[in-house]
């Protein structure tokens, strides 16, 4: 008996960034590689995501898919398609799955649209956003499927197009536990290495975009850094804005408090390190630097956006807050900082919830489902 032919998937990914995005899809196809599918990659621009698919080994092609809305990309997509053979293309982002739709179409396979962050918070001017959304609506109806990553997700995307709804359904990312598995850190030798002495270490992870909020971290700790114990703030990961960031640090008077430490590859170690975790964003999908933070059983301060809540009990799992309020953010700051007995129980609470609901396994599984579900429909 001959075995089964192997599923070719091309995944047409939003950016060549390293994010919660690109980490979704490594993790995704990681796993998925060892059950009989084969992954390409497209990348709309050069940057680290293109380097970690070569160590990979996995396919991987440059295709730009700019200026907005210009169909010289379509063909393109439609053509590498088809020379990979594929059964089935995903796309992740508003503008990857504009051109994916249209080239899958073209190339006469399925495709599944992954919408990852909410298209009406998108960092960009308001007459670009209309754009987005009016070529969003006009080709949505070539997805075989739409996956979100959040329940929150899905409401605002069927608020817009309510025809998607029997073709629109929920995977929320996962965490691999094993991995973030705080039973595998010692905690003192990291705090050593960081030189953290006996502070209070606050962690912040992820780009140094706008849309991150730090600033109003840094206002928190500003304003209430006096309220606290003697506190050190790790900013974790790079961005556009990092030159803007140090020099606020700076301005603030919290030079001696904070530290930059880039883009790691340890993150499980840094977790280790920290007592608090903060993630101040204006808008986020279904975080995983949140959901990596719970799972190493630290507790967690969040905005209450998108989908943070789903993953975030108010007061059992972490501390919401809400975005942009720099009052309520030192309130928070405060409250664990004067009750660690209060922190230990959120976030063993956050611990004990990421395993049992936000697996890496469980995703992975739910994913698999779907592709082997579209694939056998398939003509």
């Amino acid at each position: 008996m001959n075995p089964p032919r192997p599923i070719h998937i091309v995944q047409v990914s939003g950016s060549a960034q390293w994010a919660g995005g690109e980490v979704h899809l490594i993790q995704l196809m990681d796993t998925l590689r060892r059950r009989g599918f084969v992954f390409h990659v497209v990348c709309p621009e050069p940057g680290p995501f293109i380097q970690r698919l070569i160590d990979k080994g996995i396919d991987c092609e440059m295709i730009p898919i700019s200026p907005l809305g210009h169909p010289g990309p379509i063909r393109k997509l439609a053509d590498r398609i088809r020379r990979w053979n594929a059964s089935l293309v995903q796309s992740h982002g508003a503008r990857s799955n504009f051109y994916t739709r249209l080239a899958a179409r073209l190339a006469g396979v399925p495709c599944l649209s992954t919408v990852h962050n909410a298209l009406q918070d998108y960092p960009i001017s308001a007459w670009k956003r209309g754009l987005y959304m009016l070529m969003d609506r006009a080709t949505a109806a070539l997805s075989t499927r739409t996956v979100c990553v959040a329940r929150s997700l899905q409401e605002e995307l069927l608020e817009r197009i309510p025809s998607l709804a029997p073709t629109t359904t929920v995977i929320y990312n996962g965490v691999d536990t094993e991995r973030f598995n705080p039973d595998h850190f010692q905690r003192n030798p990291i705090r050593e290495s960081l030189k953290l002495e006996n502070k209070w270490t606050i962690g912040l992870v992820g780009r140094i975009t706008l849309q991150k909020g730090h600033i109003y971290l840094l206002e928190a700790l500003r304003t209430y850094g006096r309220y606290l114990p003697s506190f050190k703030l790790l900013i974790v990961g790079d961005g556009p804005l990092r030159s803007l960031l140090e020099y606020k640090v700076a301005y603030l008077g919290l030079r001696q408090n904070c530290r930059f430490l880039g883009v790691r590859q340890d993150i499980p170690e840094i977790l280790s390190a920290l007592d608090l975790v903060v993630l101040p964003s204006l808008s986020e999908g279904f975080p995983y630097a949140a959901l990596e933070s719970m799972a190493m059983r630290k507790p967690v301060i969040a905005t209450a956006v998108n989908g943070v809540p789903e993953m975030i009990r108010p007061e059992v799992d972490g501390i919401l807050v809400p975005p942009r309020n720099v009052e309520r953010l030192g309130a928070a700051l405060m409250d664990l900082g004067r009750h660690p007995e209060k922190a230990r129980a959120l976030a063993e609470s956050g611990y004990e919830r990421v395993r049992a609901d936000f697996s890496l396994s469980t995703m992975i599984d739910q994913w698999e489902k779907l592709y082997r579900e579209v694939c056998a429909k398939r003509p």
